[in-house]
């Protein structure tokens, strides 16, 4: 079992996607006069593969399912993304525990990576998603600008384009680099803990109609037509090349406001979508 969990490739995807769709469904029923009070269903879904993993036919004792765990988890640990996870949430390093010690347990060997990716990502999901609404605005606005950077450079793959916008893993080695995925990883990282460092509550009662306002000052400025927002909630329904090109517009106005103002804009929407 040596070499069951590869490192320094633990977390080689640790955490990729953007941030911009979990606001673009509702912005969409906004600008149609649609928009209600319900519960956004979208989550920042973001994918955490747990690493090259060498497995052979063979059965785990107990105390071999032991070592490999302690062994998961101190590899784990030292990736700054879980780092942080860990010390502002100490819960999710319990819950991570569990649940890896369960897939070991009681997942054949060929899809231990798998269950274990969709395990973390569905944790880190859950405080990421709670944190981004307290981060501060800097942390906030840093990965919407990423979000842009991203996304233009996808656009020559409009369906991989499509996919980060909507917070889908692009884990081609074609078209992300380590040293992206690292990034992201990084700016993540930095929302969570600049939620207890340097919070930035949203709006407690945020204007929808004056952020709408805001935005569609926003599309006159880049030349854009303001009535594209009225398609963000379709972006994954619609050609691949369309749907891209309304992401970059949206990343786009976005990134082009200051901090403040962009973080405000995104927060107020999730804001509001969580609200029944």
């Amino acid at each position: 079992m040596d070499g069951f969990w590869e490192l320094p490739q633990l977390v080689q995807f640790a955490i990729f996607g953007g941030v911009g769709g979990l606001a673009g469904a509702l912005i969409s029923r906004l600008v149609t006069g649609t928009a209600k009070r319900t519960t956004v269903g979208t989550v920042i879904s973001v994918v955490c593969v747990m690493g090259a993993i060498g497995l052979g036919n063979v059965i785990v004792s107990q105390q071999q399912e032991k070592i490999e765990l302690e062994t998961a988890m101190r590899g784990i640990e030292a990736h700054r993304l879980f780092a942080v996870l860990f010390k502002y949430h100490p819960q999710a390093e319990s819950q991570m525990r569990t649940s890896l010690a369960q897939i070991f347990h009681r997942t054949p060997p060929d899809q231990i990576a798998q269950q274990a990716s969709v395990m973390a990502a569905q944790i880190i999901n859950t405080y990421v998603q709670q944190d981004i609404l307290r981060a501060s605005d800097a942390s906030v606005a840093a990965m919407l600008s990423e979000d842009l950077t991203m996304e233009t450079r996808l656009q020559p793959h409009p369906q991989a384009c499509v996919d980060y916008y909507q917070g889908r893993p692009v884990s081609s080695p074609d078209l992300v680099s380590p040293t992206d995925v690292a990034h992201i990883s990084d700016l993540k990282a930095d929302i969570i803990e600049a939620a207890f460092t340097h919070p930035s509550p949203p709006p407690a009662h945020p204007d929808m109609d004056a952020v709408v306002t805001q935005l569609v000052a926003g599309y006159h400025a880049k030349g854009y037509d303001p009535q594209d927002m009225a398609q963000l909630g379709r972006v994954d329904k619609l050609p691949p090349v369309q749907g891209c090109k309304l992401a970059i517009e949206f990343s786009d106005v976005l990134a082009s406001m200051p901090a403040a103002q962009a973080s405000t804009i995104f927060k107020s929407f999730l804001e509001i979508g969580g609200k029944g």
